[in-house]
């Protein structure tokens, strides 16, 4: 648990070119429990590694705040950076569309009972892990995507 909010976290920053020292702020959201519980349990690593300054509860004003899903909940990070928003969603959907691409490639390939019966095996086991990698980073640019308002 404590792994993936920290990861999902980081990754987040890393997709929209947050350097890795910036801190950022927590906020939950009125239906957030589960992951409200073990943050609260963890705090303190929380901050550190994450790069975490505070955590607060949903504000109003919700501008400049990515929401994540992470453990089936949504909370949101708010950045001290100005995230150009506009450009970043830009950036974002254009890879989104290049991973659905490798992604139909991949299955395709993989559909194809021939390339099954003359290919490697090391192959396509390393294929089926690309594609099970890649629709992973399609599920967490959706929601970063859909969080850009």
């Amino acid at each position: 648990t404590l792994i993936q909010i920290i990861s999902e976290i980081r990754s987040t920053k890393v997709q929209l070119n947050i350097p890795p020292k910036e801190y950022c702020n927590i906020m939950y959201f009125n239906e957030t429990k589960k992951i409200k519980k073990s943050i609260n349990a963890n705090i303190e690593i929380i901050r550190q590694v994450g790069r975490v300054n505070k955590i607060i509860q949903k504000k109003d004003d919700i501008k400049n705040v990515i929401q994540i899903i992470v453990l089936n909940e949504k909370i949101g990070l708010e950045f001290e950076t100005n995230i150009d928003i506009q450009s970043q969603k830009q950036r974002l959907s254009t890879k989104q569309t290049e991973i659905e691409n490798k992604i139909n490639s991949l299955n395709n390939k993989l559909s194809n009972k021939e390339y099954l019966k003359k290919a490697p095996k090391d192959i396509v086991v390393s294929d089926k892990d690309s594609l099970r990698d890649l629709k992973i980073e399609k599920i967490k640019l959706k929601s970063i995507l859909s969080s850009i308002s």
